[in-house]
């Protein structure tokens, strides 16, 4: 930051720079490093000095995609500022290499960058050079962020100059299989074509140094000059460029290699990862999760409960569900405990005919999630319950207020019984009222027992489970729609 008001005193760049590349988002500035002597990687330079690594996504006023970002490199001896542009992909190669940063790897990050700034986790893949091993043969449609690393990194995304995602690929593979396995390939491509979906591959890409030398405000290698009609300024917009001589001419100089344009090869989905109403409308949209819903409403019935735990919920191909029982005609186990070993993306279970809102252990069970580190991602997280003729979903909208929540009643088992206690005798959670008094008296608990609310948006399906939508409590006596914004 000081160093750009540094070089904006000696000459203004920063109002046209900002009109025309875009405005840096400081607070989601991520921070990375490299450490003397790294072990060779294939994505990233190497650095034989202490290195930090800054960058600063850039958003042109009004837009809902990063255009770009500031990369700032700081060692020993020396620091340098460039920035690159999202759509400078078209200057990478398409080949995947072990030695050269490829055009998907470059997309790859603005995409994994995008996702931390606006929070979206799909993205439909409009250049089909990207994200695809085989161009002739595999077209990458879409591809979803399904998690992050938790390395080193300040924001936990990057970690020695590398970050990693867990991606699940929705592509068209031209031929079908058996047309494929009898003819050893396929390349008639548009007459045998079929969906195929990739998923949980985890994949790792870094940056890659920028390519300029330290010497303070010097253009990029190959990369044009820096102009300011672009807006560009003092800091230096870094691309490769790669021109061909014209041949037969003895000391032919490169001609001019002008920065891409054109804009992405790709476009953000509506899947907003900070947005609740958003993420449960995308687990709709999964038919796993449907028909696991469609399970828990035909054991209604039954006087017992049934509960369904699941991992990877945006990524059909790769969800998996493990259903628990309680046990039939023994009213004091009828509840169910689920034997829950790594971190889940939701649990949904039902209640058997006649009792139709959360109780007091399913805030316990949430609760003991949640402490001992079952909640895979608290913005995505999802539990579900299903009645004969209501179904809900409790999505964590504000993990500091849940979890401030979950300490002061919900921490251990005596906490609990008092939370029981308050729960049913003075909100009459268990009595045979109207669901509509129940929602009521449901609110009215949560806001006793945090006044600034427990950090949670209650969802309420319609009659087919087709739909949730957020409700609220008005004036103590209305239930209204909740929208997030």
């Amino acid at each position: 930051m000081n160093e750009i008001k540094r070089r904006n005193n000696e000459k203004e760049f920063v109002n046209s720079f900002a009109k025309n590349i875009g405005y840096p988002v400081w607070d989601k500035a991520i921070v990375s490093s490299n450490h003397k002597n790294p072990q060779q990687s294939g994505f990233t330079n190497v650095v034989n000095e202490d290195t930090s690594f800054v960058y600063i996504p850039l958003v042109i006023e009004n837009d809902v995609a990063i255009n770009g970002y500031i990369m700032t490199v700081v060692s020993d001896s020396s620091m340098n500022i460039v920035y690159r542009l999202a759509q400078d992909y078209k200057n990478y190669h398409f080949e995947e290499t072990t030695t050269q940063l490829s055009a998907t790897q470059f997309a790859y990050s603005m995409i994994r960058l995008n996702s931390h700034v606006f929070g979206n986790m799909e993205y439909t893949i409009t250049d089909k050079r990207l994200f695809s091993s085989d161009t002739t043969q595999y077209h990458t449609q879409k591809i979803t962020l399904t998690s992050q690393s938790t390395g080193d990194g300040s924001n936990g995304l990057l970690n020695e100059n590398v970050i990693c995602s867990e991606i699940t690929w929705q592509g068209i593979h031209c031929g079908t299989p058996l047309y494929c396995a009898q003819r050893g390939s396929c390349d008639l491509c548009g007459t045998y074509c079929y969906m195929e979906t990739v998923g949980g591959v985890t994949i790792c890409y870094g940056d890659g140094t920028p390519s300029i030398p330290p010497t303070e405000g010097s253009p990029p290698t190959g990369g044009g000059t820096p102009t300011t009609g672009g807006g560009g300024g003092d800091i230096p917009h870094d691309y490769p460029c790669t021109p061909t001589p014209i041949p037969n001419v003895v000391d032919n100089p490169l001609p001019p290699c002008p920065p891409p344009t054109g804009g992405t090869g790709w476009n953000p989905n509506d899947f907003n990862i900070n947005n609740p109403c958003n993420v449960v409308d995308s687990l709709l949209r999964s038919i796993p999760f449907r028909q696991n819903l469609k399970k828990l409403r035909d054991s209604c019935v039954l006087n017992y409960e049934k509960s369904i735990m699941f991992k990877n919920a945006f990524t059909p191909g790769t969800y998996a569900s493990v259903m628990g029982t309680g046990q039939a005609s023994a009213t004091d186990t009828m509840e169910v405990t689920l034997d829950v070993s790594e971190p889940q993306d939701g649990v949904m279970h039902d209640h058997p005919k006649g009792s139709r809102i959360f109780g007091a252990d399913d805030f316990y069970q949430l609760a003991t999630l949640w402490r001992e580190h079952k909640v895979q991602n608290s913005k995505t997280f999802t539990f579900s319950l299903v009645t004969d003729t209501t179904s809900y979903i409790i999505m964590i909208t504000d993990s500091v207020k849940f979890n401030a929540f979950v300490n002061a009643w919900l921490k251990n088992l005596d906490l609990a019984t008092k939370f029981s206690t308050l729960y049913y005798d003075t909100y009459h959670m268990d009595d045979d009222l109207p669901i509509g008094q129940k929602e009521i008296n449901f609110f009215k608990a949560i806001q006793t027992w945090q006044a600034a609310g427990p950090g949670i948006k209650l969802f309420k399906g319609n009659a087919d489970m087709t739909s949730f939508n957020p409700i609220k409590l008005v004036n103590g006596t209305l239930i209204k729609p909740d929208p997030c914004y």
